[in-house]
């Protein structure tokens, strides 16, 4: 990546957190260490005009990269090249899809400059919902409801001859902070259907069931019993 790289910066919309990594970097796979969220959004709630600029971005990339191949005669790249779509479809357990995207973004938390070959390191911008930064950043977990700041870029893979946009994380506005153990039905991807509905419940009537049916005599403990307890 470099400054020079063609990119488009948005706010996404309001979305479902899904595995965020935001409190600390997630280093089971890189030692660099990751922060990342993955964020579900309904198709629509996307500007046209930002769908528009990424589609954009990412058609004259493809064409930029054809003409380099045909450059270096590599004109069966040009007629396999594979590009991805701007988004990933939601599935479901079962394989369909839900009718969500998902936007998958990251952040590299640390490095090595190639300028000066010092470390650095940083981490992503987060603020709750009246833009107050938060720090130290709490432990945000899936089914928080987030707007993310990412800047896209289109990338090339020459060992799958695929081209797409990739989501660089910046910064993240908490709307509704989920805690462990706080997720509601949206935050498991449940929405909302017709039928049963527990306000339709009446009270229950209550009755005293300390002795309803108890057979036993108090002789003798139940089979399997202990005499301790």
């Amino acid at each position: 990546m470099t400054d020079k790289t063609p990119s488009v910066k948005f706010i996404t919309p309001t979305g479902i957190a899904i595995y965020p990594k935001l409190h600390k970097p997630d280093t089971k796979f890189k030692a660099e260490g990751e922060y990342s969220v993955k964020l579900r959004l309904v198709p629509d709630t996307l500007p046209a005009e930002t769908v528009e600029a990424l589609a954009n971005l990412l058609a004259e990339f493809v064409e930029d990269k054809k003409a380099e191949l045909l450059t270096e005669k590599k004109a069966g790249k040009v007629k396999t090249l594979k590009v991805r779509d701007l988004f990933a479809r939601e599935l479901d357990e079962d394989g369909e899809e839900t009718g969500h995207i998902v936007i998958n973004a990251k952040m590299k938390a640390s490095g090595v400059s190639k300028k000066d070959g010092k470390p650095w390191a940083r981490t992503p911008k987060v603020f709750d919902s009246k833009g107050k930064k938060m720090s130290p950043v709490p432990f945000i977990f899936g089914g928080s409801e987030l707007k993310v700041a990412v800047q896209a870029k289109a990338y090339y893979m020459a060992k799958d001859n695929e081209a797409g946009v990739a989501f660089y994380l910046e910064a993240v506005q908490v709307i509704k902070l989920v805690k462990g153990g706080d997720r509601d039905a949206k935050g498991y991807g449940f929405g909302e259907e017709e039928g049963y509905s527990s306000d339709d419940d009446a009270p229950a009537e209550k009755f005293d069931d300390s002795t309803e049916g108890d057979t036993t005599t108090g002789d003798a403990p139940a089979a399997g019993g202990n005499q301790d307890f």
